[in-house]
């Protein structure tokens, strides 16, 4: 998983699906909506009870993420020329 690589090279202790669950709290904080939430992420609605909910205000930090926030703004025009390199590289 390129995720879990890039965060052991950083020095990043990724726990096993930390970032579905980051998910899942943070996105029921704002929804509220067990059965959304379960749609979305694609477990039973049972599991979320296991989750601790995130407060609202954790939420918004978590949502305002976005690659322009964190200094890339040009994040699209990098995807694209890595996925252009990768397409070359498998033909």
């Amino acid at each position: 998983m390129a995720i879990a690589r890039r965060a052991q090279a950083a020095g990043i202790c990724l726990k096993f699906h930390r970032l579905r669950l980051s998910f899942i709290a943070y996105r029921l904080a704002v929804t509220g909506d067990v059965h959304l939430v379960a749609q979305e992420a694609g477990v039973t609605p049972i599991l979320h009870l296991k989750v601790l909910y995130g407060n609202l205000e954790e939420a918004k930090k978590f949502w305002a993420l976005t690659p322009e926030a964190c200094g890339r703004a040009n994040w699209t025009q990098a995807l694209r020329y890595y996925l252009v390199a990768w397409f070359e590289r498998k033909s």
